[in-house]
């Protein structure tokens, strides 16, 4: 392989956000599946096998104040699903817009508390389809890294979004989101 080398991870991931009480106080629910292929090293061989990892997060906020309540996860890896991991203690105190959310880079319907700039109007094509009212957005995460959205009026989540992840292996890492499909 040449050095820094790019590989692209596509990542398939499905946000559920529904009110529910947990241990009887009210809160909202937010379930995160995000399901991608599973790359190993067979011998000197790398094998991608396809949809081979499912992460299930399952997060609980306090409705009133968006302060953690609970928090799993759970991963399955070639259809063997591992023993879920409760978070819940080392997350107690945190609140809903403390930190980016898990693989999305964002959450998509938390606060991000990025101050954003509006660039234009702008067609955009993502598999969810095609729209040429897209309003596209440009700020920065609270450690300065730039990120561009494109949203578009009655979708309530971006339609596209886009970032340098400097916590990736390689020459210029950069991260892009584009919706499926949502309702």
């Amino acid at each position: 392989m040449p050095p820094n080398p790019r590989f692209q991870w596509e990542f398939a991931v499905r946000v559920e956000r529904s009110p529910e009480n947990y241990n009887g106080s009210p809160a909202i629910h937010y379930k995160i599946t995000t399901t991608s292929d599973y790359p190993e090293w067979i011998g000197d061989i790398l094998v991608n096998t396809k949809n081979g990892r499912i992460d299930v997060e399952d997060s609980y906020y306090e409705a009133s104040t968006d302060r953690v309540l609970g928090k799993t996860m759970t991963e399955t890896i070639k259809g063997e699903m591992k023993p879920a991991v409760d978070y819940t203690a080392y997350l107690s105190g945190y609140h809903h817009e403390d930190s980016p959310g898990g693989y999305l880079g964002i959450d998509p319907f938390g606060e991000m508390n990025v101050s954003l700039n509006f660039l234009g109007i702008e067609s955009v094509k993502v598999p969810a389809g095609t729209y040429p009212g897209a309003r596209k957005y440009s700020g920065n995460f609270r450690d300065g890294t730039p990120i561009t959205f494109w949203v578009v009026p009655g979708i309530p989540v971006p339609v596209q979004y886009q970032f340098p992840n400097k916590y990736m292996d390689g020459v210029d890492p950069f991260q892009s989101y584009e919706l499926k499909g949502w309702g």
